[in-house]
């Protein structure tokens, strides 16, 4: 419902709108998750604030799904329930409601933090190979934005000299024409 975002605040897709309390357990994961995650650029960057942000919402999840499973609990021991008390059929939605929030933002963590790793493996790929590039004197350097990891399993060419190799010749790069295009690296560089 609309009141969703202000009554428990896992439907709020920023801290701004938690309470304060909330805003600097948050801000305290978030630092814990940076220095083991250590994200790098805009891309690595937004990536691992998605994945910090769905990690708090999701732990706070279960902590709503857990005081809700116990209300449930005690509803069902209660012999005397008052006309105050919630129903059994309302907190078992209420329980479900949480469940489904629990999930989706646990789905959504682990997606983002896939996500990051795909990231991180990219731009590593990209500086191995651009280090390669650049000891065989070609200035055009691969983005890290470019899935290189990716791209090397699916070449199934581990070796960065192979990825290297195959970017010089696709660019046309190689030096003395035809010849040296057939000339694997490693020979190049003795040249």
């Amino acid at each position: 419902s609309a009141q969703n975002s202000t009554s428990h605040g896992l439907t709020a897709t920023t801290p701004d709108s938690l309470a304060e309390a909330n805003q600097a357990e948050f801000l305290a994961l978030a630092a814990r998750l940076r220095a083991q995650l250590k994200p790098h650029g805009p891309a690595e960057e937004e990536t691992f604030a998605a994945y910090a942000w769905n990690t708090f919402q999701a732990d706070r999840a279960r902590a709503f799904e857990a005081h809700a499973s116990a209300a449930y609990e005690e509803a069902l021991l209660d012999d005397s329930p008052t006309q105050d008390s919630p129903t059994q059929d309302t907190l078992l939605r209420r329980l479900d409601t949480l469940s489904k929030y629990r999930t989706r933002l646990e789905r959504a963590a682990s997606r983002s933090f896939r996500d990051l790793g795909h990231l991180q493996a990219d731009r590593l790929a990209a500086n191995e190979t651009n280090a390669l590039l650049k000891d065989i004197g070609q200035n055009e350097p691969i983005s890290p934005a470019i899935p290189t990891s990716s791209l090397r399993q699916k070449a199934r060419q581990p070796n960065p000299h192979s990825l290297a190799q195959d970017h010089i010749l696709g660019l046309g790069l190689a030096k003395g024409g035809q010849d040296a295009q057939q000339q694997p690296i490693s020979q190049e560089r003795s040249n």
